[in-house]
């Protein structure tokens, strides 16, 4: 069998006598032993124990079904699972975009339900109403065909602030009250992991973790090694936090149990029936946190072959030799799931734990598809990893995994930003950037504008969103060149076609007539978000409950239309945003509430956290609609480095002020090509005079200068 080299025998933590220590204790806790007895191996005889889901009573088998692969006609992989004896069944609503559940549906229609166990999951953000996540429950079980799950989870929590969002807490309750979910779970498997599990388990939030956890990350894997823990001392938290869970009772189940999946590796040393990946099951079902493992089964040799390991007692000898065989493979790769030590490293926020994973789902797993999903749902991408020579984060991991700009140039991680609505350039696709200027301001109708003007091809789609929001014959799109004797653009203008008299309408009203259109679920969510953002501050500011509001200027069908598209241009843009300082107006604005101060209260509380300016024009410069929009799009600041300006579009308002131009700018960038070439001895110089910075700002501004490639001093 391969020995570990001593680089890998270092980051194990294995500081020496890693093959004698396998003769001394290797229990975990009281659980397993050195035995030397044979694993089960072979054809499956079905599942051979089923445990208790901690507070749940849920009897599960402990080896259980991970689905997120499952393609129509797979429906066959579902009935062996269940044949051999697994009655816990996993999956989400973003698994093949919904796909994993349709076939699990038609997989179960003959069976009966109250013997076995459905899971599955959505992301919930920290701006996600309670509306929303109930609609897409709503989705959840009509491709499920039930009527009810039995665990709803939070899906890959990375922030604690998903987990402070007070609608969650209204939907579970409302959602528990109509029979919809039994129990509520959290599901985590990237950076801040223990951060989120503590605040999680502090707060008694959940009834059952589904966590990320295998061998590599136990403490107890390498103590069989060394009693020395300098190296893994950052892998203990996550042990202690499931041990604290347990004594709340509440249920964990374990996934991420291969290690990153790296079976055809191990195939030359599993002999005798052992495999790899039975011995990896065996070492968590024998942790004495973990209830159950979850782990996704592409076929019926994949499912027999780890239903082998339930029920199969100790931790060998052998399979010792296999998980540290797997170790001294994949150490140099495999990103743990608890360790976060390079957070920070990078100078433009690049989340480099997750691009790992990411890339990881690409190479290991094969599957591209979930890893561009979860790269679309990054607020900063690995784009700065492009013209990056890598060196910010090159020493940050503690186990010298290589860095994300290392690794961009492979094509398996470049592969993970392919998507129709992206830009092409140099032969691989190119994620957009979309820079706002409010020069004049922003509304919705100018929002609109000014992405039309800047991205043509999206106007083509306008009408059949307005038939699909259901309401083609309550408005009318116009749209036109226009010159305001300074700058021509687009105006576009979202018309009603019937006088509406005093057109108040409730949020509740609005939130319905959405959630039952047939927009698509992207569109909808997002103008619902937007909706929901308005309604919150006006509930806030008046008084009353969120469903209580009724909403005067913004409930006007042209209203309602403008947010519905700039919902539809957004989804469709598939871009990161930057926005420029905000004007904040001055003065007074007339409103169904009477004459109110500028930025109006709605509008005031929206853009808290925004960078506003007062550049002395009076009036109203930004609309509630218009300040619900850049709350959702979550804007930068400014553009980040490594791209270049494509496109420019204005957008321009019905006001007219005194010497200014009342536009918005979109500003298109796209991502430059990693192949740049200078022209060989020629340096250019750059000077220029500062004034007015602090010697802490110059000092940061020199370090970012130097780290850029192409600059010498």
């Amino acid at each position: 069998m391969k020995k570990v080299d001593r680089r890998s025998f270092l980051r194990l933590g294995a500081i020496t006598g890693a093959s004698a220590g396998l003769a001394g204790g290797l229990g975990v806790g009281a659980a397993a032993s050195a035995s030397t007895g044979s694993s089960s191996a072979g054809p499956a005889a079905g599942v051979k124990d089923y445990v208790r889901l901690g507070r749940t009573n849920l009897q599960v088998s402990d080896v259980s079904l991970g689905s997120y692969p499952l393609q129509p006609g797979d429906e066959r992989i579902v009935h062996h699972a269940l044949d051999l004896g697994i009655n816990y069944i996993d999956t989400a609503e973003g698994y093949g975009d919904g796909l994993s559940e349709t076939v699990i549906g038609n997989a179960l229609k003959d069976r009966p339900r109250d013997q076995l166990y459905l899971a599955t999951k959505i992301f919930a953000g920290a701006r996600t109403s309670a509306d929303t996540m109930m609609s897409r429950l709503d989705g959840c079980l009509e491709r499920l065909q039930t009527d009810y799950v039995d665990v709803f989870f939070n899906h890959a929590v990375n922030d604690v602030e998903r987990l402070q969002n007070p609608e969650w807490h209204a939907f579970a309750e409302k959602a528990r009250q109509q029979g919809k979910v039994r129990y509520f779970g959290m599901s985590g498997h990237a950076g801040r992991l223990t951060e989120c599990v503590e605040y999680a388990v502090e707060q008694d939030m959940f009834d059952v973790l589904l966590l990320a956890t295998n061998f590599g990350d136990d403490p107890a894997f390498y103590e069989r090694f060394t009693r020395s823990f300098d190296m893994v001392a950052n892998q203990q938290g996550l042990q202690r936090l499931m041990a604290e869970a347990k004594k709340k009772d509440v249920g964990i189940i374990a996934m991420k149990v291969l290690r990153g999946a790296k079976l055809n590796d191990m195939r030359p040393y599993e002999t005798e029936g052992y495999t790899y990946s039975q011995a990896a099951c065996r070492w968590i079902l024998n942790n004495p946190h973990v209830d159950n493992l979850i782990i996704t089964m592409r076929n019926r040799d994949e499912i027999e072959e780890y239903v082998a390991a339930s029920g199969s007692g100790e931790v060998t000898a052998t399979d010792m030799e296999l998980l540290k065989q797997y170790a001294s493979i994949s150490d140099a790769s495999y990103c743990r799931n608890v360790c976060n030590d390079c957070e920070g490293a990078c100078p433009y926020n690049v989340p480099i734990p997750d691009i790992l994973r990411m890339r990881m789902y690409a190479t290991d797993y094969g599957d591209y598809s979930v890893a561009r999903q979860e790269y679309a749902r990054l607020e900063m991408n690995a784009s700065p990893c492009v013209t990056c020579d890598g060196s910010p984060c090159r020493d940050a991991c503690t186990f010298e995994i290589p860095s994300c700009g290392s690794l961009w140039p492979d094509a398996s991680v470049i592969e993970l930003e392919r998507s129709p609505a992206r830009i092409h350039c140099s032969g691989m696709d190119k994620l957009r950037h979309l820079h706002l200027d409010l020069v004049g301001g922003l509304s919705g109708d100018m929002f609109i504008s000014a992405m039309l003007d800047a991205l043509p091809s999206l106007a083509g789609d306008l009408d059949d969103v307005i038939v699909q929001a259901g309401f083609p014959d309550l408005v009318r799109l116009e749209q036109a060149p226009h010159n305001d004797g300074v700058l021509t653009g687009t105006r576009f203008t979202v018309r009603a076609t019937a006088e509406e008299g005093h057109h108040h309408r409730h949020y509740a009203e609005i939130r319905e007539r959405l959630t039952a259109s047939a927009l698509p679920p992207a569109v909808r969510d997002a103008a619902l978000d937007i909706f929901h953002l308005i309604a919150e501050v006006e509930a806030a500011i008046h008084g009353k409950s969120v469903d209580a509001v009724a909403f005067h200027e913004v409930g006007a069908w042209d209203s309602i239309a403008d947010i519905v598209l700039a919902a539809h241009l957004i989804t469709a843009a598939d871009a990161g945003w930057s926005v420029s300082a905000i004007p904040a107006g001055r003065g007074f604005v007339d409103t169904a509430h009477g004459r109110l101060p500028v930025p109006a209260p709605a509008t005031a509380r929206l853009l808290e956290g925004f960078e506003l300016l007062d550049d002395g024009i009076e009036g109203e410069r930004v609309t509630p609609t218009g300040a619900a929009i850049l709350k959702y799009l979550k804007p930068r600041r400014t553009v980040p480095p490594g791209h270049r300006l494509a496109a420019t579009g204005y957008g321009f308002g019905v006001k007219r002020f005194p010497g200014l131009s009342n536009t918005a700018r979109v500003s298109v960038y796209e991502r430059v090509s990693s192949d740049i070439t200078w022209e060989e001895d020629r340096v250019t110089r750059l000077s220029f005079d500062i004034d007015d910075q602090t010697s802490e700002e110059l000092a940061f501004a020199l370090e970012q200068f130097r780290a850029h490639r192409g600059v010498l001093m």
